[in-house]
């Protein structure tokens, strides 16, 4: 029996083997072998899947970072037998043996021949991202499940520093109910006490920060960020896509678009986009395209080492 987990949601994608070993196991001891791709090939893969176990005549061969149905993987004229080979024992439905391949990305090579065997002689599973609408939703239900009560603004909050990652909102909540373990009520200052900004959340402060004129919080801003070892060149492009962002919301809200419509067009958070014309409303358009000039400048600069990476970016901040 051969299962394919494909995904960005690591955390999902182990409880999907978790619920498939124990399945296949049923109420037997489990004997479960964890192989990795990067530090391995197809043909130990096989060797480990057609071995007898000396215990019991099931086994389960998880295999992580199977990255050979990748979309951009090629496969070697010296794996084509290996390849061949995989294909012939994932046909054969081995009742004894579960084979698990894993591969963390959000797209597959679905004309790869492994991938034609495993769908009509195995089970393929799909891990989908939860969506921008569907993490307020499950953010409630998580909570609701534990009794607890929390307001709608801790939930938008929430909803922005898990940045659409499961792993960071399980890590982040764990500590949010350790803090609050005498309290049932979860309120918004909660979230900002416990909750840790994504750097690229933090990086987005900074340019939020320069629209408003508040160039004491953008360079506090920066000094955490070099805490974390974050480069001045890094820094530039995650403030430049801001303010390209910042420039198309303004351009759409000039042609009349609602909130609504231009979060859809962008693919982006709502929320993101009340900010963003919050902000919007303290610039003008042409400061943004000036800003966007000179970051543009300053990066051919760094990359040239004409200037101080560091001391040229404190002066962006302070020229702004």
């Amino acid at each position: 029996m051969v299962n394919l987990i494909f995904g960005k949601q690591p955390l999902m994608i182990k409880k999907q083997v978790s619920k498939i070993v124990t399945s296949f196991f049923n109420e037997e001891e489990i004997n479960q072998i964890n192989i990795d791709y990067k530090e391995s090939s197809i043909n130990e893969i096989l060797s480990e899947c057609l071995q007898f176990g000396l215990l019991s005549s099931k086994k389960a061969v998880v295999v992580s970072n199977f990255s050979l149905l990748s979309k951009t993987a090629k496969i070697k004229k010296s794996e084509e037998k290996d390849v061949k080979d995989l294909v012939t024992f994932i046909n054969s439905n081995d009742p004894d043996t579960l084979l698990i391949l894993i591969l963390e990305e959000n797209e597959i090579n679905k004309k790869n021949d492994i991938y034609s065997s495993i769908e009509n002689n195995g089970k393929v599973y799909e891990i989908k991202d939860i969506s921008k609408e569907e993490w307020p939703i499950y953010i409630r239900k998580y909570f609701e499940k534990r009794n607890i009560n929390i307001t709608q603004d801790a939930v938008d909050e929430i909803v922005k520093r898990s940045n659409n990652d499961l792993n960071v909102f399980t890590n982040e909540v764990s500590k949010l109910l350790l803090y609050k373990y005498k309290d049932n009520n979860i309120t918004l200052e909660d979230v900002k006490t416990i909750f840790t900004k994504p750097l690229e959340e933090k990086s987005y402060e900074i340019t939020s920060a320069l629209l408003t004129n508040n160039k004491e919080k953008a360079m506090s801003v920066y000094k955490d960020l070099r805490v974390f070892n974050m480069e001045v060149i890094t820094l530039i492009n995650i403030v430049s896509k801001a303010l390209i962002f910042y420039d198309e919301v303004c351009l759409l809200l000039k042609e009349g678009y609602s909130e609504s419509e231009i979060a859809s067009m962008l693919n982006a958070n709502p929320y993101r986009i009340k900010y963003a014309i919050r902000d919007l409303n303290k610039i003008s358009y042409s400061r943004i395209k000036k800003a966007l000039e000179d970051l543009y400048n300053l990066d051919k600069k760094i990359k040239h080492s004409e200037v101080d990476r560091f001391y040229a970016f404190e002066l962006f901040i302070l020229n702004f």
